[in-house]
């Protein structure tokens, strides 16, 4: 199964985590409470939920976050960190 995830900040140390099936139908999977915000925290948080709920970083096909460096960082930033983890991001 295709798809990307859409990670919205909701609280602080709150995430909200949904992903858009490529069918373009998008479904809320949970919400993500974390003890620390920094991006090797937030992506490791997002890729744990995602295999809990079956879904392999082999399916994933983008990624939408806010502005927020610590989100969309190129380099060190969650963004970065999971098109690292997932050789067929672009």
């Amino acid at each position: 199964m295709n798809f990307r995830v859409a990670i919205r900040s909701t609280y602080p140390y709150v995430f909200a985590l949904s992903i858009v099936l490529v069918i373009m139908r998008e479904d809320f999977l949970s919400f993500i409470k974390l003890d620390r915000v920094r991006a090797v925290d937030i992506a490791s948080a997002i890729i744990r939920t995602l295999e809990e709920f079956g879904l392999s970083l082999d399916g994933l096909r983008g990624q939408g976050y806010d502005g927020a460096s610590t989100m969309s960082g190129q380099k060190t930033g969650v963004q970065a960190r999971i098109k690292e983890s997932s050789q067929k991001l672009v």
